[in-house]
């Protein structure tokens, strides 16, 4: 993003300069001699999203769409220089890190359909899911309510309830209805390292990774308890199916052979651990 900042900032101090010259009589001879009318710029929806996804500091906040046309018309992407991040460049020494260790957003690119859910534990989430007001249709309602799932990473509540009263405001009075923990645990344990061997036993080319999940566990009260737990749900799922649309749907579904091939890593893991 530095080349578009440059630009940008080069298109700034022009337009400073012009603003400068319009106090000579020479400039509104110029401008007339060389004006040409813009015409409307539409930003490609690919480039529009991924811009949102960059140059937006807070998922709540989009108003930057509105100067992307502007920036578009400065910037030519096809003549930024672009490199595919292969697993080699993820796994570099930390001096030579080819992403942002505070905004690993750009990088769901590379996982496809999974993006969906790792997605959501990136980042604070709120989902507004319940509304109410009212008894009758001809009443005003006195009162009206909302419920809000909200969903923070380890050690980002007070910044998720921050940001949802910073968008509500002073005026409308908010109650915790129910708290839970956001867990986070090493990924050093024999448990852990069982967990590798299972699933390489059975796909070689497989990467175990860390990863949290948005969803509710039951390692949250046992970590009350002094007990360290791990979710290991072993699929392996075509390249080219969507899992996560499918996840808790209507039509909630896995391939027999990702159900074998998680059989058969779970049986390997609960032998060997």
């Amino acid at each position: 993003m530095s080349n578009i900042q440059e630009k940008v900032i080069d298109r700034i101090n022009n337009i400073k300069e012009e603003i400068h010259s319009l106090q000579t009589n020479k400039y509104y001879s110029q401008f007339k001699e060389s004006f040409s009318a813009y015409s409307k710029v539409e930003v490609p929806e690919d480039i529009l999203n991924d811009w949102i996804d960059r140059l937006t500091v807070r998922s709540f906040n989009e108003e930057l769409k509105d100067a992307f046309p502007y920036i578009y018309r400065l910037v030519d992407e096809t003549q930024i220089p672009v490199k595919e991040i292969g697993i080699d460049d993820i796994l570099e020494d930390d001096k030579e890190k080819k992403y942002d260790e505070n905004d690993l957003r750009p990088l769901l690119q590379e996982i496809g359909s999974t993006a969906r859910m790792i997605g959501a534990t990136l980042q604070n989430t709120a989902n507004p899911t319940m509304l109410e007001a009212g008894y009758k249709a001809n009443v005003i309602p006195g009162t009206a309510s909302a419920v809000i799932d909200g969903r923070f990473l380890p050690g980002y509540e007070a910044e998720l309830n921050e940001t949802i009263r910073a968008i509500v405001g002073p005026d409308i009075l908010i109650e915790t209805i129910s708290h839970d923990i956001a867990l986070e645990v090493d990924f050093e344990a024999s448990l852990v390292d069982a967990m590798k061997s299972a699933i390489l036993a059975h796909d070689p080319e497989g990467i175990p990774v860390p990863y949290l999940v948005s969803g509710g566990t039951d390692n949250k009260a046992l970590s009350e308890l002094g007990i360290v737990g791990y979710g290991f749900s072993p699929l392996r799922l075509p390249a080219d199916l969507d899992f996560m649309a499918l996840f808790h749907g209507v039509d909630e579904r896995i391939p027999l052979e990702s159900l074998e091939f998680g059989v058969k890593a779970l049986e390997d893991f609960l032998l060997n651990s």
